[in-house]
């Protein structure tokens, strides 16, 4: 009788919800932190007295009393009003969830999170021994393998000349003049090892090592040059591999893929080398001297620096492209083969060029309309430095050789150097498009408490890994989660679900997302949500005994098409928000490449809503794969490392389609490589690519060429489309293969070809190349251009300066 409603509620408005500082940006409740229900202080609220608060509940009984007969139904009545109304609150809340505007229902994450193995978190040494200490651990776990020239004379090393050595035959050689003492190897190429090493904020002097594959270096300070790599020779860097078996003693950087450096400063004597191909990154880096993208004459085929400063001078070497986006250079950027691109882009730059005299074209785009950085992480408070709050036990622990498994505050192995945060860039518009931005004042933070660190399962069953990695991930989605996803091989039981407003998806270390079964997607975005990111993953084929279906209709794949990436939905209009637009950033698929029996995919990425920005994406369907237990290389004129892909292997499609609802739809730096038809496809209106390359599938037959296939098809019903920077590659090794042109367009002109209203179809310094064997491009735009003939050299450019290639 003292309390006779026991049914309280209490609706919420915005006073009641407490941000995480500081507060989210504008972009409509995608919840970064819980919402509580009460006042801003709970203790408080739990403290109130129960007394006076039976007191008050008396009072109120009473004046109903006096007023209606029926104190216990009145009040009873009250009580299922204020359930209704508490039921339609949650309601709505349900509904505008899929919106992004639903309140995460899961509790806080642990911050600092427990690191798994995979990911090595350094201190800066402080004594020579601490130094090699860690050049040792980093050079073991992250380094590609090496091999000495008396190991590979005698026949245990890599490349072709080691698999004919024999006991009988192998003797010790003398090391040629010009042979280095060793080289690294390609022999993780198709490894499951993934790597981030983590460097908290702090110089670290006299470190030398090698980046090898699978391998992130990452900084985590707010500006690159809080971590800094100085007195040293070359620093963390990448050289030409297999010195000794491609080329020798040049080496190739030809395969030299995965692996990536950010947000660090480097500050090395004989200046930063970085000699890769595909998939291997730079961005938010300081080079403090000169920025070398070569060694010696080796071949390579880069490449992507973004946000970037280079205080000396950028020296191409023999890079066949290379796509520098939002880039400072101090003195100038020299040499380079076939096409250099530069977006956003100051200081010593060189002249736009068509090429068509000799030398790379050079493309520049120095007012980019907008530009999305990648997110990254911060640890908030320096590590490995000796202050009030850290102790010597505690720096000790971050500066021996296991720097990893960090604890929470609580556990007694916690090493108190700090916590973490994930910083969003926000877009950028107008003159703040251009340059790079390493200060990042407008960077949205977001804690860790709201930020899941993933961990793949480590079960041995696939399908049950499957199943736990999912249900893992898609929780903390769903409870309005950052994902975070530490180095690693992650199977999908389903497609992952991005539903809220700029909710974030980072990979580490190329941790690598294997497609679910059924043709659908490793993730998807899902249509309306605004501003989302997804950055720094990896997306495979499934296996195909893990899949029964195939291309055309699929179980399960949006719109009856395979992927592994889709960004809305085929059914839906979805025009994107041009101030808050998605992003993909550092995206890389492959059908194949560990194995060739994989499911078959449709097209690797499809996008149907507008406003999507994407930044380094390199699409692959897998030209050469690893070889199965006792196989022997199908042909080993070309390498006995791999097995060479050929036709009904390794099936896909479509590297990127873009449909016709995806409007106003940009890439800066595109790959696609080796689809089995077109190789991207684009339908929706208003869109610009920066930088593309793509090389033709290697085994393909002459229907290929009659079916009409292409490198770039712009729509038939397109009316606006830009593109600029373009190679497209031939190189048909099993059939004398002869496209009739590289790039198909509705035929309609740019202002400067003729349209009256400005828009229509611009291309700007469109290319093909021959790089070997039969065949060829017979022309470069809708029919226009040179075309290869017999006597055509390999690796000589056929140029167009616009899209009406001269005419």
């Amino acid at each position: 009788d003292e309390d006779p409603c026991t049914c309280t509620a209490r609706l919420v408005g915005p006073g009641d919800v407490r941000p995480l500082p500081p507060p989210p940006p504008t972009r409509g409740g995608r919840g970064g932190g819980p919402l509580e229900i009460g006042p801003a202080s709970p203790a408080a609220h739990d403290r109130d007295d129960s007394a006076g608060r039976r007191a008050r509940l008396r009072r109120r009984a009473g004046d109903v009393k006096s007023s209606f007969p029926g104190r216990r139904g009145v009040l009873s009545v009250l009580c299922l009003m204020l359930t209704i109304l508490v039921a339609a609150a949650i309601a709505i809340t349900s509904i505008m969830g899929s919106r992004g505007t639903a309140a995460p229902r899961g509790g806080d994450e642990p911050n600092p999170p427990p690191l798994p193995d995979t990911m090595r978190l350094y201190a800066p040494p402080r004594t020579k021994e601490e130094a090699e200490e860690m050049r040792a651990e980093i050079e073991r776990i992250a380094s590609d393998p090496t091999v000495t020239w008396e190991d590979f004379a005698a026949g245990s090393g890599e490349g072709d000349d080691a698999a004919e050595s024999t006991p009988a035959n192998r003797t010790a050689r003398p090391r040629p003049d010009g042979y280095p003492e060793f080289t690294y190897t390609t022999e993780r190429h198709f490894s499951s090892r993934r790597a981030a090493l983590l460097f908290a904020p702090g110089t670290y002097e006299g470190l030398d090592f090698e980046v090898g594959y699978y391998t992130s270096v990452v900084g985590l300070g707010r500006r690159p040059g809080d971590v800094l790599f100085a007195e040293c020779a070359r620093g963390p860097h990448v050289p030409a591999l297999e010195k000794y078996a491609d080329r020798p003693p040049r080496g190739s950087g030809l395969d030299t893929f995965w692996r990536s450096m950010e947000n660090v400063a480097v500050e090395a004597d004989e200046g930063t080398r970085w000699t890769v191909s595909q998939a291997a990154p730079m961005r938010r880096v300081h080079v403090m001297g000169d920025l070398n993208l070569y060694d010696g004459d080796s071949w390579v085929s880069g490449g992507v620096a973004a946000n970037c400063v280079v205080d000396g001078t950028v020296n191409l070497g023999g890079q066949q492209q290379w796509l520098f986006r939002n880039v400072r250079v101090g003195r100038g950027v020299e040499n380079g083969s076939w096409s250099v691109v530069l977006v956003g882009c100051t200081g010593s730059l060189r002249e736009e060029s068509d090429g068509v005299s000799g030398g790379p074209s050079v493309t520049r785009e120095d007012s980019p309309a907008v530009r999305v950085e990648k997110p990254y992480i911060v640890l908030q408070r320096p590590a490995g430095r000796i202050d009030e709050g850290t102790t010597d036990g505690e720096a000790s622990k971050i500066s021996s050789a296991s720097r990893r498994d960090l604890s929470g505050p609580d556990d007694e192995t916690s090493t108190g150097i700090g916590t973490f945060q994930l910083l969003v860039p926000r877009p950028r518009f107008g003159n703040d498009a251009s340059g790079p931005d390493h200060a990042g004042l407008d960077d949205e933070v977001r804690d860790f408490s709201r930020v899941r660190l993933a961990v793949p399962s480590g079960s041995r069953d696939t399908a049950e890994a499957a199943r736990i990695n999912s249900r893992s991930l898609q929780e903390a989605l769903d409870d309005g989660k950052d994902l975070v996803l530490s180095p690693g091989i992650y199977h999908l039981e389903d497609s992952l679900a991005v539903g809220r407003d700029g909710q974030v998806i980072l990979g580490l270390g190329y941790a690598t997302l294997v497609s679910p079964p059924g043709g659908r997607p490793c993730v998807r975005v899902l249509s309306g949500v605004r501003g989302a990111r997804v950055a720094g993953v990896m997306l495979e084929a499934s296996p195909a005994d893990a899949d029964g279906a195939g291309p055309g209709r699929p179980a399960g794949a949006a719109g009856g098409a395979s992927s592994l990436l889709e960004w809305g939905d085929p059914t839906s209009d979805d025009p994107g928000d041009p101030r808050d637009p998605g992003a993909l950033s550092d995206v890389f698929a492959r059908v194949g490449g560990d194995r060739r029996d994989v499911a078959p995919v449709d097209a690797m990425v499809r996008i149907h809503s507008g406003n999507v920005y994407g930044d380094n994406l390199w699409l692959w369907r897998a030209d050469h794969v690893a070889l199965a237990e006792g196989e022997e290389a199908n042909f080993p004129e070309i390498s006995r490392r791999y097995r060479q892909t050929v036709k009904g292997e390794c099936k896909a499609r479509n590297g990127l389609v873009v449909t016709k609802n995806a409007v106003n739809v940009t890439m800066v730096g595109l790959a696609v490589e080796h689809a089995t038809e077109d190789q991207t496809i684009w339908d929706g209106e208003d869109g610009k690519v920066y930088f593309y390359q793509c090389e033709l599938p290697y085994d393909a037959n002459e229907t290929f060429a009659t079916d009409g296939r292409v490198g770039y098809r712009i729509g038939p019903n397109v009316k606006r489309h830009a593109a600029y920077g373009l190679g497209i590659y031939s190189n048909f090794r099993d059939h004398d293969v002869r496209v009739p042109t590289a790039i198909a367009h509705p035929g309609i002109l740019s202002r400067e070809q003729g349209a009256g209203d400005g828009g229509g179809i611009e291309l700007r310094n469109v290319f093909t190349v021959k790089l070997d064997n039969m065949g060829g491009i017979e022309s470069v735009v809708n029919g226009r251009g040179p075309g290869v003939t017999d006597e055509t050299p390999r690796g000589m450019p056929l140029r167009c300066r616009d899209v009406g290639c001269g005419e």
